[in-house]
């Protein structure tokens, strides 16, 4: 199991909680994993990911979301390959969008080292970095998405968060 330095771990939390700002309108969010699935993934412990798929009525990867995303994005945005590389051959779909309608890659991208391995990963895996903007029905869909999860509370500080138009 890979060692992440004490600032890696409170980058990682830090960029979770900042997703999750929207939440605090609804009250203070669960941060407990809703699955066993969702505690490995999150503790970076590969072979209980790798436990917990392989059961006969095991975990399954595309199931649940934990503070608006599927399995599939934390170890994408904790920059674990061995994990991701375990969920897709479980059948993780990596095409899927958060709650914000950011893909895998987007995520992928997001990496204040500067390494693309999992951006090349993950287009080895057939993710199309054309689709990173979502559709306008798409678009339309996940602002309703967006209101429910903020609480339709669709601002930051006074300003009106904006989309922009293809």
């Amino acid at each position: 199991m890979e060692r992440r330095t004490n600032y890696e771990k409170c980058s990682i939390l830090s960029t979770l909680c900042a997703c999750t700002w929207g939440a605090y309108a609804k009250g203070v969010p669960d941060f407990t994993p809703p699955t066993p699935l969702f505690g490995a993934i999150l503790h970076n412990d590969a072979a209980q990911v790798k436990r917990l798929l392989a059961l006969a009525d095991g975990a399954k990867p595309n199931e649940g979301r934990f503070l608006g995303f599927a399995p599939i994005f934390f170890p994408v945005i904790a920059q674990n390959p061995e994990i991701l590389r375990i969920l897709v051959e479980k059948g993780a779909d990596v095409q899927l969008r958060d709650h914000t309608g950011s893909t895998t890659l987007m995520w992928a991208a997001f990496n204040e080292k500067g390494e693309a391995a999992l951006v090349e990963q993950l287009l080895k895996l057939g993710v199309d970095p054309k689709r990173a903007k979502p559709e306008r029905r798409e678009r339309a869909d996940l602002g309703a998405a967006e209101r429910r999860y903020t609480g339709g509370h669709g601002s930051q500080k006074g300003r009106s968060v904006r989309r922009g138009d293809d």
